[in-house]
């Protein structure tokens, strides 16, 4: 049987008044197959654009795709053709327009005129109407960055990805230092949670813990003393030893040297903090895996305060108290 599909597509053109209908008919012109419905179109425009040289026709039926070039007459006040190949079903139709012969019109050829997708169900006895509305194209200018890590970061220099959104990790408490690395709220610079003054129920995890000055965590022994940095042989600074060795040596720290009180030690998987007052109260760190005798990092260092207390590991978050000029703050430091 020789399958027949009628149709009226009516086109509109961006700055072009024609509103015309188009009717088609007629078996398969491409396969000379009666088994397979398709049709005759018959297209008709006014006005045509001086720069439109060649209309092509597509549609899109299961991800087979048919397309039909019509040469037309740059300003011609009105075109009329007939071509035909479209296939029967469920399908998008759409136009591109080209200031080009069809000749020479190839896969990289820049349309000048385009129109969106429209779905559309086609039969042998239906006639649906669609309106396609051509207009100019946009235009993109697309730079292109090649990844050579995993995962790769889309975001400008200085950030990072995370979680969907570029963040700068020096400074985004949600994201310091790490992405997913919260400040519970307290300020990140330079990668680090820094400490924070607390009270109410941020401050309830701190119990007052008693001074020590020698703690054992995970099997070794954590002890205060004096050293001499590596690069200060002559000097004597507070220092951290590990199992009866210098595990660092705080050479930074402001106070006259030897003229501390050691007030309290804690460790965890990755660090020992120690609280040391005497001079300017102090809280400094270093990695529990460091290289021996390393130079401690700088917690915070207040000169005009002092504490009875040690220091207290929340699991999360490291606290101390401060007393200065009679009264108590508590502080806390973000792992």
């Amino acid at each position: 049987m020789i399958g027949r599909w009628f149709c009226r597509v009516r086109w509109m053109v961006i700055a072009v008044a024609a509103v015309s209908p188009v009717a088609c008919v007629g078996p398969n012109p491409a396969t000379g197959s009666s088994e397979e419905p398709v049709g005759m179109v018959a297209l008709a425009l006014t006005n045509v654009p001086t720069d439109a040289r060649c209309l092509r026709l597509s549609s899109d039926v299961a991800g087979r795709r048919t397309a039909l070039l019509a040469n037309l007459t740059p300003g011609a006040a009105s075109f009329n053709t007939i071509f035909g190949g479209l296939p029967i079903g469920s399908q998008s139709v759409w136009a591109d327009i080209f200031n080009t012969a069809c000749t020479s019109v190839t896969s990289a050829t820049v349309a000048t005129w385009i129109s969106d997708p429209v779905a559309v169900v086609t039969t042998t006895t239906g006639m649906p109407n669609i309106t396609l509305i051509v207009r100019r194209p946009g235009s993109v200018g697309v730079g292109v960055d090649f990844c050579t890590t995993s995962p790769c970061n889309s975001c400008s220099a200085g950030s990072q990805l995370c979680n969907g959104t570029c963040v700068v990790l020096s400074s985004n408490a949600n994201n310091c230092g790490t992405c997913g690395h919260s400040c519970l709220g307290d300020v990140c610079a330079s990668g680090q949670c820094q400490a924070t003054a607390v009270s109410g129920f941020n401050a309830n995890p701190f119990n007052y813990p008693p001074e020590q000055a020698s703690i054992t965590s995970a099997g070794h022994t954590y002890s205060f003393g004096y050293a001499a940095p590596t690069t200060k042989p002559a000097d004597q600074d507070p220092a951290i030893f590990k199992d009866g060795n210098v595990l660092c040596v705080w050479d930074t720290y402001s106070g006259i040297n030897e003229e501390v009180a050691f007030d309290g030690l804690v460790a965890d998987s990755q660090f020992v903090y120690g609280l040391l007052t005497g001079g300017p109260l102090g809280v400094f760190k270093c990695p529990i895996n460091g290289t021996p005798r390393s130079v401690a990092t700088t917690v915070t260092e207040n000169p005009v305060a002092y504490s009875s207390y040690g220091l207290f590991d929340s699991g999360t978050a490291i606290y101390w108290a401060e007393i200065s000029n009679g009264s108590t703050q508590v502080y806390r430091l973000v792992k």
